[in-house]
C-alpha cells in the first residue's frame, strides 16, 4: 500500500481498449475516477461551425498542423487553438461537395 492509503491497483490508470476510442483516465479532487471517451479524428479536413466560421486543417510535410480560416473568399491563416473546434459538437465536417464549392 502507497502512504497515501492507495494500492499500487488504484494508482495504476486503468485503460479500456476499444476500436476508434481515446480513453483518458482522470481524477478529480476527492478521488473520484472518471473515464473520458472521445472519437478520433484525421488531422486534416474542412468544418464549419455553428457560427458559420469555415476553416481548414491540413498536416504539414514535419508532422505540424496548420489552420486556415475563410474570410471574404480568401484563406488566410487562424489560430492554432481552433483545431480544438474540430471536436465540437457544435462543429460539422464538410462533405467533398461542399469543399468544392468552396474558392481554392
Amino acid at each position: 500500500m502507497h502512504r497515501s492509503g492507495r494500492t499500487e491497483e488504484d494508482r495504476r490508470p486503468r485503460r479500456q481498449a476499444r476500436a476508434g476510442a481515446i480513453v483518458r483516465d482522470s481524477r478529480p479532487a476527492g478521488g473520484r475516477r472518471c473515464i473520458l471517451k472521445g472519437v478520433r479524428r484525421r488531422p486534416s479536413g474542412v468544418y464549419r461551425t455553428d457560427g458559420g466560421t469555415i476553416f481548414r486543417i491540413s498536416e504539414t510535410a514535419e508532422g505540424g498542423l496548420k489552420v486556415e480560416v475563410l474570410k471574404e473568399g480568401v484563406w488566410i491563416p487562424g489560430r492554432i487553438g481552433m483545431v480544438g473546434l474540430r471536436l465540437a459538437s457544435s462543429t460539422s465536417t464538410l462533405d467533398a461537395t461542399a469543399i468544392q464549392a468552396l474558392p481554392a
